[in-house]
């Protein structure tokens, strides 16, 4: 039988009913979750970075703190190496008992002057101890002066030559005398400088000997007259017989005819002779019988000419 009009309709309004009640469900479970954050949606990603943050140049940390400067005198930082000046008041401590050279002096004015000449120099021109400066002076070898400013090599100088004069002369003669032995005998044909070393004439005449026997001759008899100058000839005289025995008599027989020669640089000559030749051949020391008897009439510088064949202290190795 079919349905009446009146069953449909209730159908209809009951299917109405259940599709409301199905919406505010669904309606209710949506609004049970808080919605997501427009800048999260992206699944897995990290929320964006600030835009003023991210548009800013990288900038540099802070600057490191800077090492507070040392007062002066002031002994030094535990971890820093000690200062040049440190390592030398170390080596010259008068309590030691070693050597400069054990202790690495040379080592210590090498570096020094490579790091801070003119303050090394300083130092030297300064220096209240003479007999310390006269041995860094030595050990420098008079070689910072040509690199110093004028104005400060002019002062350096004249401080060494208030009675620190002879080692620096010294110094600065062997060091010549081993490059040009020409140079270093040049340089003592100045009478000041010749006056300010007892041994620089010395070492220089047997340098100059030993490398051109030709020359050194003309340069003694050129030397203005000084003590030093009759070292120079007697270590002159020793070097050439050293090098040859057999010219000592010659050489003596050489010196009775040069003119210009006076008396002491005649005799030292003579005993550098007789020094080098005891050495060699003690029978050639009977040849300079003649020679010695002829200066000793032509001067009378030694009324005994036996003195004359004592040798005399050694003349330095070239």
């Amino acid at each position: 039988m079919p349905d009446s009009p009146s069953q449909h309709s209730r159908l209809t309004t009951v299917i109405a009913i259940a599709g409301a009640c199905l919406l505010a469900l669904v309606a209710g479970l949506m609004l049970s979750f808080p919605a997501p954050a427009p800048e999260d949606e992206a699944a897995g990603q990290p929320p964006a970075a600030s835009p003023a943050l991210d548009s800013e140049p990288d900038r540099p940390g802070p600057p490191p703190a800077a090492a507070t400067p040392q007062a002066p005198g002031s002994p030094p930082a535990p971890d820093s190496a000690p200062s040049h000046r440190e390592q030398l008041h170390r080596a010259l401590d008068p309590g030691g008992h070693e050597s400069g050279d054990e202790l690495g002096v040379p080592d210590i004015l090498s570096a020094w002057a490579l790091d801070d000449l003119e303050g090394l120099a300083l130092l030297l021109a300064e220096h209240d101890q003479p007999d310390q400066a006269i041995g860094l002076a030595e050990v420098l070898a008079y070689g910072i002066i040509d690199e110093l400013p004028p104005e400060l090599a002019a002062r350096l100088l004249q401080t060494l030559e208030d009675g620190q004069a002879p080692a620096f002369v010294s110094a600065r003669a062997r060091q010549l005398a081993e490059e040009d032995p020409h140079a270093a005998a040049a340089w003592l044909n100045d009478p000041a400088v010749l006056a300010r070393s007892t041994d620089a004439a010395e070492y220089v005449a047997a340098r100059l000997a030993h490398h051109d026997p030709g020359a050194v001759l003309p340069w003694l008899l050129g030397l203005p007259a000084h003590d030093h100058r009759s070292n120079a000839w007697m270590s002159a005289f020793q070097q050439l017989a050293r090098d040859d025995p057999s010219w000592a008599v010659a050489g003596a027989a050489e010196l009775v005819g040069i003119q210009d020669l006076d008396a002491e640089s005649a005799n030292h000559a003579l005993r550098g002779l007789a020094a080098a030749i005891a050495e060699a051949d003690p029978d050639l020391a009977l040849g300079l019988a003649d020679a010695i008897h002829h200066l000793h009439t032509r001067f009378l510088a030694d009324p005994d000419p036996v003195l004359l064949l004592e040798p005399p202290p050694p003349a330095p190795d070239p």
